[in-house]
């Protein structure tokens, strides 16, 4: 089989596909299904390889060293370049707890697992994605995941004959899209990110490769008005998703059959002579094409550490100069080092895998000495010092049926407390141990991102609502029934539950992000759920609890609206702002502690306001002593909860020993509470 022809055409979709993605990444503000530009990505890298291993194999020619060898050409020289300009960048600009951060995705990204550690990451304490400077790796992760199986597969089948690799290939696009499917309303961000879910995107391009071939190899042509309405569907179906899309879409299920179906209409009908053919064909666009894959590369770094140098949004000036930089720098990369390394007179074959594997252990070895340096680079003073408050026990992607064992903090202690709330409870968790031990209590959490620590009650649009749902009623249950449990701590970011929003500063240096509203289970969806009804449920609710055993709730930890770390580094004026703008924001929050404590003497309240916000100088703290309080613009660092703790041991010194529950009785929780 002759050697595939260089199409310029699919250099043209590569452009569509780059300059969406870079556009949406811009904050431009339009193209808001611009991300999709990488399942477009996906269906053409199929393709080709896909031609390409056929081509092979048909001929006899097959050799997974050969394949490895080019996709190392291919894919290694542009990434490492731009992971070592990364790191420089990130010990100069970044404080070190987001330094930290960078390292461990540098570790991922080298190991091409970065999609994995993205989404064990995302939503839980992580830097904003768009601070993120290698986030976009994670499809350069999904490709080469795909790219350890799938020529080995395709080897393995291939000796069953055509129809039988096909027949096994169409059974792993439907179980991929099923899965996928299933994983956008029952576990969104794992089906964003992860290969299996993925993978039919991918797999529509391998099928388009065999329906090319196949008509190459019989010489059936289309007529031109048949190619001419296909491409024009397909070319349609790209541009309308891009347009017409946002990131609430369903991707990747069958929504996403739109744009990669699309994509294959165009690789497939866009041919000589069409109308399509020649639009894609336009010089800018196949020039864009060319540099497509260093311009995805250098754009995120380039716009996260812009962002991340500003505590404000980037101006239009600023994103259209950073875009117009990011192809300036492709264009250096795909000349000055795509190119060499892909041409095998300058470097021969037996020097790609040692440079391959000595440059990657190299990017391993660095990101794994600053992640055990805690994140030291040039503004390594303590005012910013690094805190990790990360632990197995947050139940962020896991199930709600693991062990206890599993989110047992210590062992050694035959009491216990149980911790019960959203990640800001979590922040909470490395130091209420500590004291806890100190007493001679163990920990047991439960917790989850955004989970409002309420059974009976779940946050409007969240694809896990009743898991989350059962999730607190098994929690609820376990503290109210475990004879060993000796009290309960609720800790939430309360206001964003309850009023439905994040923190709006007063003086407007960031923007409201609006929040999903919370509802009590079984009420009308037609109507919100109104504040004082919310109030109430949650009171009493608590004070059922508080009826089995003691219950402690953590005040409302001051909001900042700004990244703490980050303004330390770049404008700490802006911090320490006044006590009334925490007293406005949290003022349904606190009426529901007084609420509660009110409904029950089970219940007793620690008051964060007193540690962060002084009456006396009239301001909430950040930082004290020279170091973060935070370890962004709502989580408590280690020195935050720190202080915090002081109060928790005043209550535990405090404390007298409550009446229990008989063990017969039992506590409704959850929707079934709602007719009490």
């Amino acid at each position: 089989m002759s050697k595939m022809q260089y199409r310029p055409e699919i250099d043209g979709i590569r452009a569509i596909a780059v300059l969406s993605v870079v556009v949406f990444h811009s904050g431009l503000g339009f193209l808001k299904g611009g991300f999709l530009g990488v399942d477009l990505f996906f269906v053409i890298s199929g393709f080709l390889i896909t031609r390409i291993l056929i081509s092979d194999l048909e001929s006899g020619n097959f050799s997974i060293i050969t394949f490895y060898e080019r996709r190392i050409r291919r894919i290694l020289p542009a990434l490492f370049v731009t992971l070592a300009l990364s790191f420089m960048a990130a010990w100069y600009l970044m404080s070190p707890i987001h330094m930290e951060g960078f390292s461990r995705s540098l570790v991922a990204v080298a190991t091409f697992c970065s999609n994995i550690l993205f989404w064990q990451e995302s939503g839980y304490f992580d830097t904003a994605a768009e601070l993120r400077p290698l986030l976009h790796t994670w499809s350069l992760a999904v490709e080469e995941q795909f790219y350890i199986f799938f020529p080995l597969f395709l080897m393995i089948a291939w000796r069953f004959g055509k129809k039988a690799t096909l027949l096994l290939l169409a059974l792993a696009f439907v179980a991929s899209l099923c899965i996928a499917h299933w994983g956008v309303i029952n576990k969104p961000v794992a089906a964003f990110y992860l290969m299996p879910t993925r993978a039919w995107e991918l797999l529509v391009g391998v099928f388009a490769a065999f329906m090319a071939l196949h008509m190459e190899k019989r010489q059936i042509t289309q007529p031109l008005l048949m190619r001419n309405l296909l491409s024009g569907i397909g070319l349609a179906a790209v541009v309308g998703s891009i347009l017409f899309f946002d990131p609430q879409t369903a991707i990747p299920s069958f929504p996403a059959l739109v744009p990669t179906v699309g994509t294959a209409l165009l690789i497939l009908f866009a041919t000589r002579g069409t109308l399509v053919n020649r639009l894609l064909r336009i010089r800018i666009l196949v020039g864009i094409g060319l540099i497509s894959y260093s311009a995805y590369l250098f754009h995120q770094p380039l716009l996260a550490f812009a962002r991340y140098r500003s505590l404000h949004e980037l101006s239009s000036t600023v994103s259209v100069f950073l875009c117009v930089s990011t192809f300036i720098w492709a264009y250096l990369s795909w000349r000055y080092i795509e190119q060499p390394f892909r041409n095998r007179k300058v470097v021969v074959r037996r020097a790609v895998f040692p440079l391959g594997a000595a440059t990657t252990a190299m990017l391993i070895v660095s990101g794994v000495w600053n992640i055990r340096n805690d994140g030291v680079n040039a503004n390594n003073d303590t005012t910013i010092a690094s805190a990790s408050i990360y632990d197995a026990c947050h139940f962020h992607h896991q199930a709600t049926n693991l062990s206890m064992d599993y989110c047992r903090a210590s062992l050694d202690f035959n009491k216990y407390y149980v911790l019960v709330g959203d990640s800001h409870a979590m922040a909470f968790f490395v130091e209420l141990k500590k004291t806890l031990a100190q007493e001679g209590y163990g920990l047991i959490a439960f917790t989850k991102n955004t989970l409002y620590p309420i059974a009976g009650t779940y946050r409007e649009g969240m694809p896990d609502s009743e898991s989350r749902m059962a999730f607190l009623d098994s929690a609820y249950d376990f503290a109210t029934h475990d004879p060993h449990v000796e009290g309960v701590y609720v800790a939430a970011r309360w206001a964003s539950h309850i009023e439905g929003g994040a923190f709006k500063r007063p003086d407007g240096l960031m923007d409201d992000h609006p929040f999903s509203h919370t509802r009590i289970a079984g009420a009308s969806k037609t109507d919100l759920t109104s504040q004082p009804d919310l109030l109430t449920y949650s009171a009493k609710f608590l004070a059922k609890v508080a009826n089995y055993r003691p219950v402690t709730l953590f005040g409302p930890v001051p909001e900042v609206g700004v990244d703490v770390p980050r303004a330390l580094l770049l404008d700490r004026s802006v911090l320490n702002y006044p006590v009334s703008w925490y007293d406005d924001r949290e003022k349904n929050a606190l009426e529901l502690l007084r609420m509660a404590r009110k409904e029950s003497p089970n219940i007793s309240i620690v008051d964060v306001r007193n540690v962060f916000c002084r009456n006396d100088a009239g301001v909430c703290i950040q930082e004290q002593n020279g170091h973060s309080l935070y370890v962004d613009d709502d989580h408590v660092s280690l020195t935050g909860a720190k202080l915090v703790m002081s109060e928790i041991s005043k209550q535990l010194n405090k404390e007298q020993t409550l009446s229990k529950a008989e063990p017969d009785q039992t506590i409704t929780v959850g929707a079934k509470a709602q007719g009490s």
